[in-house]
């Protein structure tokens, strides 16, 4: 996993205070964890986008007044307009003690898969997998290879593996599945059933956010 640092600076907290950051073209932010103090500081606006803008997990060392924080960004919340960042969530991490945290799921292979080739379409249900690792062992993302389904096939997490890590998210559910093709615009009522539940479990995982 890559880690990426961030030069911080403190910050004073308060409505004012909280205000002036942002018209300084900075982001509010709080680091805490289950042995850690809340730890308030401020970083340039910028510094934040290899964190907002990609599809990976990322180690993160926050420099504060010569110490250093080891930490994973946690939380952001934007503005509903501008889609700026307003303020950051950031959780320490402890090098000996196990951290529950969600990972990004990437399909692989999708087009070599004898379903996609076939005219099926290629459903991602889960977008993210809790587990749980030491730092250490925080991988950047899971990748599920799909590039033997054929239409009908699903993945389910209970096929996937996770190296130093335990799985938390239920084994039951879904990951991937093949839908069959289009006949006469509609789908067959088993895939379409399936293909809408996969879609109902995808929009369950984007719309909150992490948490």
């Amino acid at each position: 996993m890559d880690v990426i640092k961030l030069d911080a600076q403190a910050r004073d907290l308060g409505k004012s205070a909280t205000k002036a950051v942002r018209r300084d073209g900075e982001v509010p932010c709080v680091l805490y964890g289950p042995h850690q103090e809340p730890v308030h500081f401020r970083v340039p606006k910028l510094a934040l986008r290899p964190l907002i803008f990609t599809a990976e997990m990322h180690r993160v060392e926050v420099d504060l007044g010569g110490q250093t924080y080891e930490c994973i960004l946690k939380k952001v919340d934007y503005h509903p307009v501008s889609d700026d960042p307003l303020h950051a969530d950031f959780l320490a991490l402890d090098a000996g003690e196990a951290v529950a945290l969600r990972i990004p799921v990437r399909l692989t292979g999708a087009g070599s898969a004898p379903g996609v080739k076939a005219g099926g379409r290629l459903v991602q249900a889960l977008n993210f997998l809790e587990i749980s690792c030491l730092p250490k062992n925080i991988p950047s993302v899971v990748q599920v290879d799909v590039s033997e389904l054929k239409i009908g096939d699903t993945v389910h997490v209970d096929l996937l593996s996770v190296p130093d890590a335990e799985i938390l998210t239920d084994p039951r559910r879904t990951v991937a599945t093949v839908a069959a093709p289009k006949r006469g615009g509609l789908l067959d009522d088993e895939d379409a059933d399936a293909a809408e539940g996969g879609e109902e479990a995808a929009e369950g995982e984007t719309e909150g956010g992490e948490e």
